[in-house]
């Protein structure tokens, strides 16, 4: 059989605008669709959501965590104000963002209440989800069962 190979050039560049070419050999190519995060036609969410499609997306979703804790943490901010800047919010209550939103708790409660211990109790993190109870495709005792956990850890 012939050899198969993909031409491929980075997206990303060093400081000399130099980008690096490679090839890879294959047997079969996957399409993957579904690039662009899904907004759903709502106003407002490409301007104001943090999307997790590439490492670097992450990056700056921990960074705006962090500041947000930073500007919480200012003197001179009602505990209202606090409160708001420290609500995150998780859309999608599939295994991604359940997991997700675990995870933020987690990050939010061990990692960065050893450096703002006065302001965990203004912390919240939601979960909201358009279904009825998040894990839809997942049993019931399963959807449960992660419920009860998000209750237990807050």
């Amino acid at each position: 059989p012939d050899k198969k190979v993909a031409y491929c050039t980075a997206a990303v560049a060093f400081e000399d605008g130099r980008r690096p070419q490679f090839e890879i050999e294959y047997d079969m190519v996957v399409v993957a669709v579904g690039e662009q995060p899904a907004t759903f036609g709502v106003p407002g969410v490409a301007e104001h959501c943090y999307f997790m499609k590439e490492v670097g997306d992450t990056v700056q979703l921990r960074q705006r965590i962090q500041q947000a804790f930073e500007l919480a943490a200012l003197p001179g901010s009602s505990e209202e104000e606090r409160r708001r800047v420290l609500h995150f919010v998780v859309v999608g209550g599939g295994p991604t963002g359940v997991e997700f939103a675990g995870t933020l708790n987690d990050f939010v409660r061990v990692d960065l209440a050893k450096k703002y211990p006065e302001l965990m109790p203004l912390v919240s993190v939601s979960l909201y989800q358009s279904a009825q109870s998040i894990l839809t495709q997942f049993s019931g005792s399963l959807q449960q069962r992660a419920i009860q956990n998000f209750k237990a850890t807050g």
